[in-house]
């Protein structure tokens, strides 16, 4: 391809006969320089511009696999990421749930032995008071007996000795507050030397003398002389007093 530069420097050598006439070439001759020296030129700037857009272009291919690669790996990682973060997940929902599983078994099996303790307590506690109920009432029958006995039977009867207090064993555990434990000893002695006394007493007592009470000829009235009451002021629990204050 022929550059404007050497267009122009293009002669043609001088001919006498049969040529062209050099003026009317070199009038055709300059203005398709000029044309052709405008394209040239744009030519080469399209060329360049060309090139440019080629290199771009290859860049941009380059970017495009780079990019590729880097969004192929990042979905690799955000699926393995996923993947882990579902298996904690569901590992932590197991063990939370066995946890959960256990302790409710804890404190079922609690719950229940509570439940038992109190049901043991609450018939320990009635069987104490059913026992010391009849006891009350045996009590009472005895001073009812004891009242209706002859002076002399009641002056004859052996005095019986107190025997060694043998403590009483409980087989579970209040847990209510009860009062102390020496005045509970104390209680316990006294409430069973009454009842060794009052069956020796009355055992005693009934075996001397077995007919009904007579009323004393020297008085004038015809109404029994009752003995007198010798266990009037007897005192019980927490009302008793050694000294009989």
């Amino acid at each position: 391809m022929f550059t404007p530069q050497q267009i122009q420097e293009i002669s043609f050598e001088k001919v006498r006969f049969g040529g062209y006439d050099m003026d009317s070439v070199d009038e055709i001759l300059e203005p398709l320089t000029q044309d052709y020296l405008t394209l040239y030129k744009e030519n080469s700037v399209l060329k360049s511009k060309l090139r440019i857009l080629v290199e771009k272009l290859e860049e941009y291919r380059r970017q495009e696999g780079a990019m590729q690669n880097a969004i192929l790996s990042a979905q690799k990682t955000s699926e393995q990421m996923v993947a882990e973060a579902e298996k904690k997940c569901a590992k932590i929902l197991r063990e939370a749930e066995q946890t959960a599983q256990n302790k409710t078994s804890d404190y079922l099996s609690q719950a229940a032995a509570e439940e038992e303790r109190l049901k043991a307590a609450q018939q320990a506690c009635n069987d104490f008071f059913d026992s010391m109920e009849k006891r009350l009432k045996r009590q009472i029958e005895l001073i009812g007996e004891i009242r209706d006995l002859k002076p002399e039977a009641q002056s004859e009867m052996p005095k019986a000795e107190p025997k060694p207090h043998k403590p009483e064993r409980r087989a579970f555990d209040f847990n209510i507050q009860t009062e102390p434990k020496a005045q509970q000893a104390n209680e316990a002695d006294i409430i069973e030397q009454i009842d060794q006394n009052l069956e020796e007493k009355l055992s005693g007592g009934m075996s001397i003398h077995t007919e009904a009470y007579r009323p004393d000829a020297n008085r004038d009235t015809e109404y029994p002389q009752f003995p007198p009451k010798r266990f009037e002021d007897l005192q019980f629990g927490r009302n008793y007093h050694p000294n009989g204050e």
